[in-house]
């Protein structure tokens, strides 16, 4: 387990369509239960427009307002 005083840096990554409740209990989770008394960084990798179309199929949120959404989101603390 790593010391008291580093941060751990955290990396996920999703196509967030629909953001919903199970999108930021992710990252509450993430930040608050996994590494207990631990700081955590959480980075958030949001796909993109094309890849998304290419491997899942059709989005229903632009990809520049799902990243808006989940910068919003309180637990994360950078978004790619």
């Amino acid at each position: 387990m790593a010391e008291n005083n580093k941060i751990i840096r955290v990396y996920c990554d999703g196509v967030f369509d629909l953001f919903h409740a199970g999108h930021v209990l992710l990252f509450k989770n993430i930040k608050e239960e996994l590494f207990k008394e631990q700081k955590i960084y959480l980075m958030v990798g949001v796909s993109n427009d094309i890849n998304t179309n290419k491997y899942k199929g059709l989005i229903v949120i632009p990809e520049k307002d799902r990243y808006l959404m989940i910068e919003q989101c309180k637990y994360v603390d950078y978004v790619v």
